[in-house]
């Protein structure tokens, strides 16, 4: 496809084949992500632990907001704001607790950071799995039938 043919496209076209791409990419994103946090336990400079952590928080930071969308597309209009916000809080209360049980091992004598990376590699792993193995609806009904009434 040349760059030339997307003059011919309408909006609702991209916006759906845009929409298709919601999922694979935030696998990629943590499939990334994961890969650079397993690079950067593996470093032996604090200048590629830094870039490699960067970059994975880089991809992660994407995730959130692309979640939303797949959020807004599987939950039905009256069940969503619940839903999602539980989705939402259950997430956020994950992250508290790994945070406490990574910070509580860490204040141990014998605590090496690598191992708190490597949770969080396979942590980023399953979820680019998870991601990937969504049915993610990229033009709904709800959608469709929002589009037809404009």
């Amino acid at each position: 496809m040349s760059i030339s043919s997307f003059d011919v496209i309408s909006t609702t076209d991209l916006d759906f084949n845009l929409k298709l791409l919601i999922s694979p990419c935030i696998s990629i994103n943590a499939s990334a992500s994961s890969w650079a946090i397993f690079a950067a336990s593996l470093s032996t400079t604090v200048l590629f632990f830094t870039i490699f952590l960067v970059f994975a928080q880089i991809c992660l930071s994407q995730v959130p907001s692309l979640m939303i969308q797949i959020y807004s597309s599987v939950y039905k209009a009256g069940e969503r704001g619940k839903k999602i916000s539980f989705n939402l809080i259950a997430s956020t209360m994950g992250g508290l607790f790994s945070s406490f049980l990574f910070g509580t091992y860490l204040d141990t004598v014998e605590a090496d950071f690598r191992f708190v990376l490597w949770g969080m590699c396979i942590a980023a792993l399953i979820s680019s799995f998870a991601v990937w193995r969504m049915k993610y609806d990229g033009d709904s009904k709800e959608i469709n039938s929002s589009r037809e009434s404009i």
